[in-house]
């Protein structure tokens, strides 16, 4: 059984990095390094920046998603705890009434 609060974070995580690797594209694009020549300047497509947003977003997501893995491992050990606690008062009341 999957916990809502868990998958939310989760689907949060994805869109964190997908928004985070567009945001390193267009930003590298917005913000292009200026090299300055002799006699001219020019601008190209700002490779460092573009890595550095993307890498962030990544790791960041990576941490989120190990996040929603505890809730979610959590939950279960909650659930598996009920299902056992259950089970053994069960095999308790069959054990007395005999």
């Amino acid at each position: 059984m999957e916990n809502k609060m868990a998958k939310l974070i989760k689907q949060v995580a994805y869109v964190e990095m997908v928004l985070g690797t567009m945001s390193g594209i267009l930003l590298g694009q917005a913000f292009p390094l200026i090299e300055a020549g002799y006699y001219r300047t020019s601008e190209s497509f700002n490779v460092l920046l573009m890595l550095i947003i993307i890498g962030g977003s990544i790791i960041t997501g990576i941490f989120i998603l190990g996040f929603s893995e505890l809730i979610q491992l959590s939950h279960n050990q909650v659930i598996y705890t009920r299902e056992t606690r259950d089970a053994a008062e069960r095999i308790e009341s069959c054990i007395w009434h005999n």
